[in-house]
């Protein structure tokens, strides 16, 4: 990126870099030196244009497709939009105002609400694992996730994927007390 002192003059650690987003070079050299590829993923559609790019050309005669389409039936799924919590808080998580202790407590309570309400589990996504790192902690501090897990059994996405392993056998109650090992 460019970043100027005045309006004529570059700074002079200025940059500009290129990032290549297109696989198919990369993947051309895959296939060649491979017995079998296994391509998977959870939003690989459409396959059609997908395979086009990777395989470039006529595809293989042995291409298989596998797809196991949702893994829950549409009437189990709700997404719902709040622009305020129950105290009548605005929500406004743009950049300047997304640390705001209390509307992340607000949220927080919004979220014990829902799980009054909703017979089963409930999914929280997040912008980035930092964000969810920060209202994680900020939920810790101020009791929401004690009186949260009053009301759900809460697991955290680990960033890592060897630590997911551990969070989903310890979730399913297959080790207790264990410290993770990776």
């Amino acid at each position: 990126m460019f970043g100027s002192n005045d309006l004529g003059r570059a700074e002079k650690d200025s940059s500009l870099e290129f990032v290549l987003v297109n696989p198919e070079i990369y993947f051309q050299s895959i296939v060649a030196s491979a017995h079998s590829v296994i391509l998977a993923g959870g939003t690989m559609q459409p396959f059609d244009h997908l395979t086009q790019q990777l395989f470039h050309g006529p595809l293989p005669s042995r291409l298989e497709f596998f797809s196991c389409g949702h893994v829950i039936p549409p009437e189990n799924l709700q997404t719902v939009i709040f622009g305020s919590g129950p105290t009548g808080k605005t929500f406004k998580f743009d950049y300047e105002n997304r640390a705001n202790t209390n509307m992340i407590v607000e949220l927080g309570n919004l979220i014990i609400n829902s799980c009054t309400l909703v017979p089963d589990g409930v999914v929280l996504f997040f912008a980035s694992y930092s964000y969810e790192e920060e209202v994680h902690q900020t939920w810790l501090k101020h009791g929401v996730t004690e009186r949260l897990e009053k009301k759900k059994s809460c697991f955290v996405n680990p960033r890592m994927a060897q630590s997911m392993f551990f969070s989903l056998i310890t979730a399913l109650g297959y080790w207790k007390d264990v410290e993770e090992p990776f």
